[in-house]
């Protein structure tokens, strides 16, 4: 359940209205939503949902790289523990080289880890999508 009109916008991958939205000047980018999302700007909405068109644009309207949710994760992380290759992707590639020693491989280990046992019994697409985005993530980190 989205908890405004930004949120709703990136959950949907809606990357023409975000830029319509927020070049209005009404809605501040990084704006959180209420405890039941963990407090998540839009782009940690739009990272949970793979929607990476509207990273793409949250990112270039200035959202916040750094800004984390109350369980202390922040887009990247919650991308990863959303199984979100290509959010994931975009975050990284987005990351200044100097914050990415933050996400080392053992990071991006322990946020899959987290992911395999939250979920109970995880189906054979779901693991390979968990699989798929620490390669997409792993492969960054060695370029």
């Amino acid at each position: 359940m989205f908890s405004t009109v930004l949120h709703e916008l990136a959950g949907r991958n809606s990357m023409a209205m975000i830029q319509r939205v927020l070049a209005m000047g009404v809605l501040d980018v990084d704006m959180r939503t209420g405890p039941a999302r963990f407090k998540w700007t839009p782009l940690h909405e739009a990272a949970s949902y793979d929607a990476h068109g509207a990273v793409g644009a949250l990112l270039a309207t200035g959202a916040s790289l750094a800004a984390t949710d109350t369980r202390g994760l922040d887009a990247l992380e919650v991308a990863i523990d959303s199984s979100s290759p290509k959010a994931a992707r975009l975050l990284v590639e987005a990351t200044p080289l100097t914050g990415r020693a933050r996400y080392n491989r053992a990071a991006v280990t322990a946020v899959v880890h987290r992911h395999r046992v939250a979920t109970a019994a995880p189906s054979d697409a779901a693991m390979a999508a968990t699989l798929a985005a620490a390669q997409a993530v792993a492969a960054l980190f060695a370029a």
